[in-house]
């Protein structure tokens, strides 16, 4: 019996040092995201600001804060996929949606552009 108290024990802190690792690897992730693009925004933000304040680049700064916008909606759409892996069951995000981020991470660090269409695909089985 106690060899079985014993094992439940484990398998709950188990469970809970696995819950702890989530929790910390999207916290890690949430800051990544939030801390990255708000660098860029920024930087894209007061390059608009000297355009318009030094040079009077009107095209300067509008590219710029087209650039930041452009950041920051990428931002808000990884923190809703990020906080979304939240609720999910067992907090995993699906292996294909995994693998379009990371599929487009790439593109992006290599400087083109993904884009990816994700359409639903009923099967009929056989026996009907």
């Amino acid at each position: 019996m106690r060899a079985l108290t014993a094992e439940r024990r484990n398998s709950v802190i188990a469970g809970e040092q696995a819950a702890l690792a989530e929790r910390q690897r999207l916290a890690r992730e949430i800051h990544d995201i939030v801390g990255h693009s708000l660098s860029i925004t920024l930087l894209h933000v007061t390059a608009a600001r000297h355009a318009l304040q030094r040079h009077a680049d009107l095209d300067d700064a509008i590219d710029s804060l087209a650039e930041a916008e452009t950041v920051g909606r990428a931002a808000m759409g990884e923190l809703r996929r990020t906080v979304a892996v939240i609720g999910s069951p067992a907090g995993r995000e699906p292996a294909a949606t995994r693998a379009l981020r990371t599929s487009r991470n790439s593109s992006k660090a290599a400087g083109t552009r993904a884009r990816h269409t994700v359409r639903e695909q009923r099967h009929r089985r056989r026996d009907q």
